[in-house]
C-alpha cells in the first residue's frame, strides 16, 4: 500500500494543473437559437444574453457562450472545456475595430488534452470571444469552458501527470494478467469477472485521461461515446463479480438476482447513451446520471447485507470500493447540482480505480488460497475414504477392491495363493459368529505380520496371498502352521484344531511385458484350492508356472505338479 500512498501524495501536488491559466475577470454568458443556420458570424454577438446563472434548454440547436476575455496578450489563445457530447463547435472573435473572425470544428476534429478530461481549440485573434455549440448534449461543455492564454497541453507539470496516469494504468495491467492466467488454470466465475473488472477499470483510465487517443489515435467523438459505455460495463462487471465473489450464503438469492438486473440496467443506460447521445438532449444527460443513483444505493445495501451476515470476502470489496463509491457519488452530485462541480476529482478517481483493483486482487488471492486449502482437504479426505474402502472393516486387511490397484504388479512376486479356513461354517454354527470373527482376526494378525507378504480378504473365510519370498513354498507351508497355532491360542474355546487349506501357484520368469493378471491367477488358485479341499483339507496344492520370452507364437506354459500335502 505504500506505493499507492506515495502516488496519492504526488497526485495532490499535480491535481488540476491547468487552472492557473484561466484568465481573471472572465464573465461567461449564454444564449440559444432554436435553429442553427450555417456558421455563426457577427450575429453571434447580438444575442439575448443571460448572465445571471439562468439555464437554457439543450433542445435548442445552437448554444452560445460569450467570454469577455479582456485585452489580448499576443499569441494564440485557447478555449478549453470538459469533453462531452455535441455535434460541432464554432469560435467567433471580434476585435476592437469590429473585425470578425471565426473557425469551426466537428467533434472528431478536436484534440483531447492528454492527462485531463478536457479538449482544446485555438481561437482567432480578438478581444471578445463567443463559442457556439451545435446540438449540445452535455452541459458540462459550457459550464467548464475557459479561455486560456497558452496551450493547455504545455502546462507545467502536465507531463508528470501523464506519467503518473500511465503508471496507474500499468498497475491495472498486473491484476488483469493475474486474472487471465489464473482463469486458464482455475475456471472459477469470480476469477473471470475479476479479469473483466480489471479490464473495464483499465479502459476507464485510458479513455477518460485521453491516453487512448494518444496511443491509438481514437477521435474525440468516439472517445466520448466510449466513456459513456465504459461506465456501464464497469458497473455491470463489478456487480456480477460481487455476486460470484461473496459467499453464496452471505447474500439472499433475491439480492443476487437484483444485482444481475441492476447490471443489465447499467449496461442498457450506458450503451443507449453511447449509441444515441443526442436523442433527447434536454433531459437525457440528467436521466443518464440519475439512472446510476439506484445502482449506487443497491450496491451499498448489497455490501452491508453481506457484511452483516458474516462474509469474509465482502470486506475486500468494501475497502476497495469505498474510495470509488465516495468519489463517484461526489462526481454524480457535481453532475446533478453545482455543489461538487467546482472540485476536480478526476486524478483521485484514477487512483481509486487502482486502489479498488489492488484490494480486490488481494481478496481474490485470499479466496484462491482458501479454495486450495479446501481442495487439499478434500483430496486428503478422499484418500482417507479410499483407504477405508480398500480395507476390510473386521480384519483391517485389504479387501477385493485392492485387486484393482495397479500399484502392486504381479511382476516380482514369487507366488500367489488362496487360503481358506477349514470347516469355518461349522465354527459359526457351533460357537456363533462372534467366535467366527475372532478366528478371522487371529488369522489376519498372522498374515499382517508376515514379511514380504501382501494379504487380501476376498470375502468370508477366503484370503488371497501374494509373496515375494525367495522360498515361497516353504514360507506358505510355515504360514499355514502359524495360522493354526494362532487360532488355537486366541480362540481356545473351539474344541477341535482349526486348520486351513491353500491353492498355490509358484511364479517363475515373469517379466514386465507379461499379460498375466489377478483374474487369471485367481481362477487357477481357486481350482487348486478346491483340489486341496477334495483331497481332505489341511493341506496346500502347489503348481508351478513358467513364463518364457514372448515371440509371435509364444504362450504361457504351465507344468502341473502332483498335489503335495504340505501339512
Amino acid at each position: 500500500m505504500r506505493p499507492l500512498l506515495i502516488l496519492f501524495l504526488f497526485a495532490i501536488s499535480l491535481a488540476a494543473p491547468t487552472s492557473a491559466s484561466v484568465q481573471a475577470g472572465v464573465e461567461n454568458c449564454i444564449a440559444a437559437l432554436p435553429v442553427a443556420k450555417g456558421a455563426p458570424g457577427a450575429e453571434a454577438f447580438a444575442q439575448d444574453w443571460r448572465c445571471d446563472g439562468e439555464t437554457v434548454s439543450l433542445d435548442n440547436e445552437r448554444i452560445f457562450l460569450r467570454i469577455d476575455a479582456g485585452p489580448t496578450h499576443g499569441g494564440t489563445r485557447f478555449v478549453t472545456a470538459q469533453r462531452g457530447v455535441f455535434e460541432r463547435i464554432h469560435v467567433v472573435t471580434r476585435d476592437t475595430d469590429g473585425r470578425i473572425r471565426s473557425r469551426s470544428w466537428k467533434i472528431d476534429d478536436l484534440t483531447p488534452v492528454v492527462g485531463t478530461d478536457l479538449f482544446k481549440l485555438p481561437t482567432p485573434p480578438g478581444r471578445d470571444v463567443v463559442v457556439a455549440i451545435d446540438r449540445l448534449g452535455d452541459p458540462r461543455v459550457v459550464t467548464t469552458a475557459r479561455l486560456v492564454d497558452r496551450d493547455p497541453a504545455a502546462e507545467p507539470g502536465l507531463d508528470n501527470l501523464v506519467l503518473l496516469i500511465a503508471a496507474l494504468a500499468g498497475m491495472l495491467v498486473m491484476p488483469l494478467i493475474f486474472g487471465m492466467a489464473v482463469y486458464q488454470v482455475l475456471r472459477q466465475k469470480f476469477v473471470f469477472w475479476h479479469f473483466a473488472t480489471a479490464t473495464t477499470l483499465l479502459a476507464t483510465v485510458l479513455i477518460n485521461s485521453g491516453l487512448l487517443s494518444k496511443i491509438a489515435g481514437v477521435p474525440m467523438g468516439l472517445l466520448v461515446r466510449m466513456a459513456l459505455a465504459d461506465t456501464g460495463f464497469t458497473v455491470a462487471a463489478t456487480l456480477i463479480f460481487a455476486t460470484h465473489f461473496v459467499e453464496r450464503d452471505a447474500v439472499p438469492p433475491r439480492l443476487r438476482k437484483m444485482a444481475i438486473i441492476f447490471a443489465g440496467w447499467a449496461l442498457f443506460i450506458s450503451v443507449a447513451n453511447a449509441v444515441f447521445p443526442l436523442a433527447a438532449p434536454n433531459w437525457q444527460f440528467q436521466a443518464y446520471h440519475m439512472g446510476f443513483v439506484p445502482i449506487l444505493a443497491f450496491l451499498v445495501v448489497y455490501l452491508a447485507t453481506a457484511a452483516r451476515r458474516g462474509s469474509r470476502y465482502v470486506w475486500y470489496l468494501i475497502v476497495g470500493l469505498a474510495p470509488l463509491m465516495l468519489l463517484g457519488g461526489w462526481r454524480l452530485l457535481g453532475q446533478l447540482s453545482p455543489i461538487g462541480a467546482q472540485y476536480d476529482t478526476t486524478l483521485f478517481f484514477y487512483i481509486g480505480c487502482v486502489f479498488e483493483e489492488v484490494a480486490v486482487t488481494l481478496g481474490v488471492a485470499d479466496r484462491l488460497l482458501t479454495l486450495r486449502r479446501e481442495r487439499d482437504l478434500a483430496i486428503v479426505r478422499a484418500d482417507e475414504l479410499d483407504e477405508v474402502s480398500r480395507h476390510d472393516s473386521l480384519t483391517g486387511l485389504l479387501n477385493r477392491r485392492a485387486l484393482d490397484d495397479k500399484s502392486e504388479p504381479i511382476v516380482g512376486s514369487s507366488a500367489i495363493a488362496i487360503l481358506d479356513i477349514d470347516y469355518f461354517k461349522a465354527i459359526n454354527d457351533t460357537y456363533g459368529h462372534i467366535v467366527g470373527d475372532r478366528v478371522l482376526c487371529a488369522l489376519a494378525d498372522v498374515l499382517r505380520t508376515e514379511p514380504q507378504t501382501r494379504a487380501i480378504r476376498l470375502g468370508g473365510e477366503e484370503f488371497l496371498i501374494q509373496t515375494t519370498h525367495r522360498r515361497p513354498e516353504k514360507q506358505l507351508a510355515d504360514l499355514r502352521q502359524a495360522v493354526a497355532k494362532a487360532i488355537a491360542s486366541d480362540v481356545p474355546e473351539i474344541e477341535w484344531q482349526v486348520t486351513c487349506s491353500m491353492g498355490v501357484i509358484i511364479l517363475a520368469g515373469i517379466d514386465a511385458n507379461s499379460e498375466l493378471d489377478y483374474e487369471t491367477l485367481y481362477s487357477r488358485c481357486d481350482v487348486l484350492l478346491y483340489r486341496a479341499k477334495d483331497e481332505g483339507r489341511d493341506r496346500m496344492v502347489v503348481e508351478r508356472l513358467a513364463y518364457f520370452e514372448r515371440t509371435e507364437s509364444s504362450a504361457i506354459v504351465r507344468k502341473p505338479r502332483a498335489p503335495k500335502d504340505a501339512a
